[in-house]
């Protein structure tokens, strides 16, 4: 073989070293990491899930899909019902709970893509 043979097969061989201890070095650090195991329920703020869990009766009668089951007509039960606006404010909210900022957790369940193609991706 020629040095220029040789060179590329070493070349190879030590590309295919360093992947293969880089992927040995992720799984050990993968095996080695403790994660923190929470529900999906866990990362909503305590007041907000206590509204949701606790709705008003005016909500309580809105037949699902109909025309009154949406956030727009929602908000027009808000009136001095303090509870209604509670629950229409649960609805709405995107607060998470702060504790949970740079923690390792797993959480069960599986991943729904939000928006996809025509291709499903």
């Amino acid at each position: 073989m020629t040095s220029v043979c040789m060179q590329r097969i070493n070349r190879a061989c030590i590309a295919v070293f360093v992947l293969l201890m880089s992927t040995l070095s992720a799984l050990v650090y993968a095996e080695n990491t403790e994660y923190r195991l929470i529900e999906w329920i866990e990362l909503m703020p305590q007041d907000d899930l206590d509204a949701l869990l606790n709705p008003p009766e005016s909500v309580l009668n809105i037949a699902d899909g109909s025309a009154q089951d949406s956030l727009d007509q929602m908000g027009a039960l808000q009136t001095e019902d303090e509870a209604a606006t509670r629950y229409f404010s649960a609805l709405k909210s995107s607060r998470v709970v702060a504790e949970f900022d740079g923690e390792t957790v797993k959480i069960p369940g599986f991943i729904v893509p939000l928006e996809s193609n025509e291709e499903q991706r």
